[in-house]
């Protein structure tokens, strides 16, 4: 099988000379495991930095000084994990054939065990019942369907909803993929085939916004199936398919430059130190529009204007410099990449996870008993408690939780 059949996810039947797609129900357990990319885990680190500077400045703790609003577009670390969550998951599909037995398990021993310790942890601490009144709700990841559990209890979990949707979809788009590019083999297949992840998703977006604005507001059975549809294709803020989409497409020119010329090769450092200067040029871009408006979490009932493309692609907009930071950092010169390898910033990244989970209870305690303090110490007491006590936490849970795991989830 040549590289070019396994980056789509086929395998040749070389005795009937036919292209067949790997993702079956029956498929045989298979790992593609390539070694670990350090890197990343240093992006994850930052992307949880990010999250947990935003969440600190959510709730106007601190309205002091310009550094108020840097760390207010914090937020935008979610599309950070959504893009590696893109690039990770793709990777074992372009890699070679993946059973799916054994993607089921994988994706499950990342994401549940952790997952299930903090609903159980946050109900016993907070004494809020939601969970407890609706487990289903929580356990099968549909909280971002409805505005009843949209942030609510675990705030944060509603992307760990859409991670799983991702999860879902991405052996449908890998078996498409592989059908598109069939007995080709082209990397300009391949390649279009994710770009049409991408642009379906945007024409999802736009479908739902004329669905929403036009034909949920009726009565009768129109109505009825609008609103069904729009439910299950939007939720409430969105699936964020296309960012996903710009993740699979980093690990489609990440795997296809290791196949390059050696002298295509070389110039990789230089193109990536471009990328991620953009990516920070573009960072601070957008910023500056999402403070006039919105458009990377445009809420369900603005969504009236389908040929707006700063609602339409506000996501993928919002998504772009982190894909370009994400192959950025990957084909970085020396001097560059050293950066991304600073042993504690790999460190909040390996623990990012459990980090995401916890840090968001623990930073509300923490300003219950800040409330007596001058405004001016809020700020520094919710930043000694995130450190000091979320991060020895999200330690613990992975270490006890996390890690047993994933130690045998192959």
């Amino acid at each position: 099988m040549s590289d070019a059949a396994r980056a789509v996810g086929v395998q040749v039947d070389r005795q009937a000379g036919v292209v067949l797609p790997v993702v079956r129900p029956t498929a045989s357990v298979t790992t593609r495991r390539g070694p670990r990319i350090e890197r990343l885990d240093a992006l994850r680190g930052l992307a949880a930095i990010m999250v947990m500077a935003h969440h600190t400045v959510y709730d106007g703790i601190w309205d002091m000084g310009p550094l108020r609003d840097v760390a207010y577009e914090g937020y935008r670390g979610v599309m950070v994990f959504f893009v590696l969550s893109g690039f990770l998951v793709a990777l074992p599909f372009l890699r070679g054939p993946v059973g799916m037995r054994g993607y089921v398990v994988r994706r499950g021993a990342r994401i549940v065990p952790a997952y299930v310790v903090a609903l159980v942890g946050i109900t016993l601490l907070s004494g809020d019942r939601q969970f407890l009144d609706d487990p289903p709700r929580f356990l099968l990841f549909l909280q971002n369907y409805d505005l009843g559990s949209f942030q609510r209890f675990l705030p944060v979990s509603w992307t760990l909803a859409i991670e799983v949707q991702f999860y879902v979809v991405l052996p449908l788009f890998a078996w498409a993929i592989g059908r598109f590019v069939g007995a080709t083999r082209s990397r300009l297949r391949i390649v279009a085939g994710v770009l049409g992840v991408i642009a379906g998703a945007l024409a999802l977006r736009m479908v739902d916004e004329v669905v929403q604005g036009k034909l949920a507001i009726r009565h009768g059975v129109v109505g009825g199936l609008a609103k069904l549809f729009f439910h299950l294709t939007f939720g409430v803020q969105g699936k964020y398919l296309e960012v996903f989409g710009l993740g699979m497409l980093c690990s489609v020119l990440y795997l296809a430059a290791q196949e390059e010329s050696r002298r295509l090769r070389r110039s990789l450092p230089w193109l990536g130190a471009a990328l991620v200067a953009f990516a920070v040029v573009a960072m601070i871009g957008l910023a500056k529009v999402q403070m006039v408006q919105d458009i990377l979490t445009p809420a369900y009932f603005m969504l009236t204007h389908a040929t707006d493309m700063r609602v339409v692609g506000g996501p993928l907009l919002a998504g772009l410099p982190y894909a370009a930071l994400t192959i950025g950092v990957l084909w970085a010169p020396r001097w560059l990449r050293a950066v991304f390898e600073i042993r504690p910033l790999r460190f909040i990244g390996l623990i990012s996870y459990s980090l995401y989970l916890w840090h968001l209870p623990i930073l509300y305690l923490a300003q219950r008993a800040a409330t007596r303090l001058p405004q001016d110490a809020r700020i520094w007491f919710m930043v000694v408690i995130g450190f000091t006590v979320a991060v020895p936490v999200a330690f613990l849970s992975y270490h006890f939780v996390e890690r047993p795991f994933l130690a045998r989830r192959s």
